[in-house]
């Protein structure tokens, strides 16, 4: 019996050291056979091209199963001379992304490592599955704050921001382009209100930040404006009903003299308590949008020859808009969206005028025939006189459309016959049309080519804001809502505009 078992302990062992042989002639087979692929044999520098591009164009799986790994730990596995070429190559690690639930803190002092000196993109998302690790991922980032160049920070937790806004006050961020700061739950500074945007957050210098995104309970947190080219500032009015700012701050803001793209959603700059004294120029501004944020009381006063896009939710056009200034028309206007505007004939009059110039032309409300656009009808300034003459693609978006929602449709489309106008609404309502008002709707398909749209043809998502080309080094770490929204789709906000 022992000699049995000592012949099958010999066999075990001789099959393991076979086995070992097998393996270490495969090594042999494959590291002759990898000298001899063309992809193996390229420049390090072309290699890391390839690997930057695979950065920029990741693999997609639209699979339940658990997510794909990220690109550079896909690309540091594929062989021994791929790993070696991508653990020294630092911009392959200067992409962060944290999104919970697991915790990242040895990946992100991984990333830190292997990305130094390079700059660095850093994206927290604590939202998902808010975690003890959250403030101590924030503290390991703090060290490198001279390398930032884009860092995303969205959190539930008001003790993550405040902690944060402490530590970030009196430091430097030379290399930082975009900052972003959101939370859900109120950063209150007690009796906080300024009449000035003197910087309270990199008071040391952040000399190329251009983008900026502040949710309603961090917009005290403000830092250096002086060149901004985007600037997105967020609350939510049921929230917050006093502002943060004075009405001289936000002259501030729109003196700004580097500013191309604004949003603002909420009231957290005061109204002017008298008719404004002069007009306000921003010769930069290119895409402007406003959620409840009474832009009728600054909108006429505005001169801005390059924009291109204006996008108006939840306001008001009374009777005074536009009265009591000289008329003017944005002359590089393309795109204009109006959604739930509530407006007299003469408020609806004249902001058409102002947007006269657009060739795209978006009109969302609760009832059609009884809101902005009947409003326009009715104005006595346009009488039988045609408006919006350049549109060319009308979008229009309605809870309710009655009798004579149609006829007015189809008068705005027949004045614009040489215009190829292509008229965009629902599937509903084009079958709707199609059936009970059969003459009209005939009518109307020979004044305009008519698109229809199914619900997740949604044209109330914009793809990004602002619109226009953007980063590929940042779009495939940036698949979230909050880059992905609506016009108006602010910071954990349901604003269903459909």
């Amino acid at each position: 019996m022992s000699k049995l078992l000592k012949l099958t302990y010999e066999t075990e062992q001789n099959a393991l050291q076979l086995d070992e042989k097998i393996i270490e002639v495969k090594l042999r087979y494959a590291l002759v056979h990898n000298s001899c692929v063309p992809l193996l044999v390229l420049p390090t520098e072309v290699t890391c091209m390839i690997f930057h591009y695979a950065m920029a164009h990741p693999v997609e799986d639209d699979s339940e199963e658990e997510r794909v790994p990220w690109s550079e730990v896909i690309i540091s596995h594929v062989c021994r001379q791929w790993r070696s070429i991508s653990l020294a190559y630092p911009r392959l690690w200067g992409s962060f992304c944290h999104n919970g639930p697991k915790s990242s803190l040895e990946r992100l002092d991984t990333y830190l490592q292997r990305s130094a000196p390079h700059a660095l993109d850093l994206w927290f998302d604590f939202r998902t599955d808010p975690g003890e690790d959250d403030s101590a991922l924030l503290e390991k980032i703090l060290p490198h704050t001279s390398r930032w160049k884009y860092v995303t920070i969205l959190s539930y937790k008001k003790d993550v921001v405040s902690t944060l806004v402490s530590d970030i006050e009196s430091i430097s961020a030379p290399n930082l382009e975009h900052f972003a700061l959101c939370c859900d739950e109120s950063y209150e500074r007690q009796d906080f209100f300024s009449n000035n945007l003197e910087p309270t957050i990199f008071m040391k210098g952040a000399p190329k930040l251009k983008s900026a995104t502040f949710h309603w309970s961090s917009i005290p947190c403000i830092p250096p404006l002086s060149n901004i080219t985007s600037l997105r500032l967020e609350t939510e009015f049921q929230r917050q009903s006093e502002p943060y700012f004075s009405w001289m701050a936000f002259l501030h803001v729109l003196m700004l003299p580097s500013l191309e793209e604004l949003s603002l959603a909420g009231i957290f700059f005061d109204t002017p308590g008298t008719s404004i004294a002069s007009v306000i120029s921003m010769p930069k501004l290119i895409h402007l949008r406003c959620f409840d944020y009474s832009l009728s009381c600054w909108l006429p006063y505005l001169r801005a020859p390059s924009l291109e896009t204006l996008a108006i939710k939840s306001d008001v056009l009374d009777g005074d808009f536009g009265m009591s200034v000289e008329p003017y028309a944005f002359p590089s206007l393309r795109s204009v969206f109006l959604i739930d505007i509530a407006a007299t004939p003469q408020g609806a009059g004249h902001l058409a005028r102002m947007t006269e110039a657009a060739t795209e032309l978006l009109i969302s409300e609760n009832d059609l025939a009884h809101g902005f656009f009947s409003a326009l009808h009715k104005s006595d300034e346009f009488g039988d006189q045609t408006y919006w003459t350049k549109v060319e693609i009308l979008t229009c978006s309605a809870h309710r459309m009655r009798d004579n929602a149609i006829s007015l449709i189809l008068r705005f489309a027949k004045a614009q016959t040489k215009n190829n106008l292509t008229l965009r609404l629902s599937k509903d309502w084009d079958m709707v049309w199609r059936q009970c008002y059969a003459v009209d709707y005939a009518t109307l398909t020979s004044a305009c080519a008519i698109e229809t749209l199914n619900r997740e043809d949604n044209p109330l998502l914009l793809p990004r804001w602002p619109p226009g080309e953007h980063n590929p080094d940042l779009d495939h770490l940036h698949e979230h809502e909050v880059f992905h929204d609506g016009p108006f789709d602010i910071f954990h906000t349901d604003l269903s505009l459909w």
